[in-house]
């Protein structure tokens, strides 16, 4: 077991399809038989059906919620307060990585180089669903050929970032106005980059366990376009991103302040 008993894994998840549970659950086994080390589960849903994930040892939250989508930035915050840890990990529940970029990126933020680290570089691959078995069994993967994986982003912002959990919460920690999908990743590295905080990467991949996936989180441009079109009020999220982006440093310190007073 290699240990990152200084590290939380902080997952939030809605399940929207039968392949989603599988997906944490693989997820879970995975971290839970390499490393030593906490996580926590926040499901927001109108009924429980992810509470058994505590027999892995993790702690689980639950969020009544009939909203078709996740509040995922609240979720968040939530599980980084629910935490005891010095580093966090902010974590899909569909995403694996091989076992040194975990390591590597927690020693980025252990030994104070970086605030935030990714552990990866940006490479965003799509599994699909034939290598599932495998990777439960073997719990590794190393079976995996890039070359019957879709590339769905070259220089990808979500999936997972280790936090040095003091610099995440002095500053503002995920953005609340932030709802379901849409410009949350960008806006959080727009924010912490221009109040000065380090933001870094690893060398290697990110394994997307594949899934069904909603119009507004889709990878197709027109599928997300007309997401957008049927829930107008995900658009709010481009004006908060658009919001932060103007600001200058001094005014977003400000903007901080006011959010993280109201909470």
């Amino acid at each position: 077991m290699i240990d990152l008993s200084d590290v939380t894994f902080n997952i939030p998840v809605r399940l929207d399809s039968t392949a989603r549970k599988t997906n944490i659950e693989i997820v879970v086994k995975y971290l839970n038989s390499h490393f030593k080390t906490h996580i926590i589960i926040c499901e927001e849903s109108n009924e429980k059906q992810l509470a058994s994930l505590r027999h892995y040892g993790c702690k689980y939250i639950f969020i009544p919620s009939l909203s078709p989508f996740l509040y995922r930035t609240k979720c968040l915050n939530l599980m980084t307060l629910a935490g005891n840890t010095p580093i966090i990990c902010n974590c899909d529940c569909d995403v694996l990585f091989p076992l040194n970029q975990y390591v590597e990126a927690a020693q980025r933020i252990r030994d104070g180089s970086l605030d935030a680290c990714f552990p990866y570089d940006g490479r965003f691959y799509d599994v699909p669903r034939k290598y599932f078995s495998m990777i439960e069994t073997k719990l590794s993967l190393s079976h995996i050929s890039t070359k019957n994986c879709r590339l769905l982003n070259r220089n990808s912002l979500g999936g997972a970032l280790f936090w040095n959990k003091q610099s995440f919460m002095e500053g503002g920690m995920e953005n609340e106005r932030f709802y379901g999908w849409g410009y949350e990743d960008n806006e959080l590295i727009e924010r912490f980059s221009k109040l000065g905080y380090q933001i870094g990467r690893v060398e290697g991949s990110l394994f997307h366990l594949e899934h069904p996936r909603k119009f507004v989180s889709s990878f197709n441009p027109l599928k997300k376009m007309w997401g957008y079109l049927k829930y107008p009020q995900l658009m709010e999220n481009k004006r908060e991103y658009k919001k932060v982006k103007s600001l200058s440093k001094e005014c977003l310190r400000g903007y901080v302040e006011s959010w993280k007073s109201n909470k």
